[in-house]
């Protein structure tokens, strides 16, 4: 079993900061800077992840239960959703159990909701792009390995 949810737990600063180093390096390569020190990563793209990770308007509730709601609220059936959804009915409910950005997006512009509404999506958001940027260059890998480990 891995011990790295675990660590996350016990030192939530440490994830935070990961991700403070990971936006810091992707500002750098824009810029094309190279590896090493460099300054804060610039305003727009902390407030663009401030945007994806807290919404003004937003779910906590899992993305079957909001969408539920959603379609209550909207005062329509499950089956109105399902067939704008054009999916059929299992394949639909299997996404609602474990949606892909696709699904929450389509789900979204369906209901009228900002995509960034369901957890699923932000969390998906932010753990797509912090894993585009490690595969891109293994070293954001290793660093942000070393500090989550030496965290302890």
């Amino acid at each position: 079993m891995s011990v790295l949810p675990q660590l996350v737990e016990e030192n939530e600063g440490a994830l935070w900061a990961i991700i403070g180093d990971i936006l810091k390096a992707a500002a750098a390569e824009e810029r094309g800077s190279r590896p090493g020190r460099r300054p804060a990563a610039n305003v727009s793209s902390i407030a663009e992840m401030h945007a994806i990770l807290f919404p003004p308007a937003w779910s906590d509730k899992p993305f079957r239960q909001s969408v539920e709601s959603l379609v209550g609220d909207r005062g329509q059936s499950m089956r109105w959703f399902i067939s704008k959804m054009a999916m059929d009915r299992h394949t639909v409910y299997r996404h609602l159990d474990r949606p892909r950005v696709e699904d929450i997006e389509k789900a979204a512009a369906i209901l009228d909701v900002p995509p960034t509404w369901f957890p699923e999506y932000r969390v998906l958001t932010v753990g797509n792009a912090i894993t585009e940027l490690l595969q891109r260059d293994y070293r954001y890998s290793v660093i942000a390995c070393r500090r989550l480990l030496g965290a302890r």
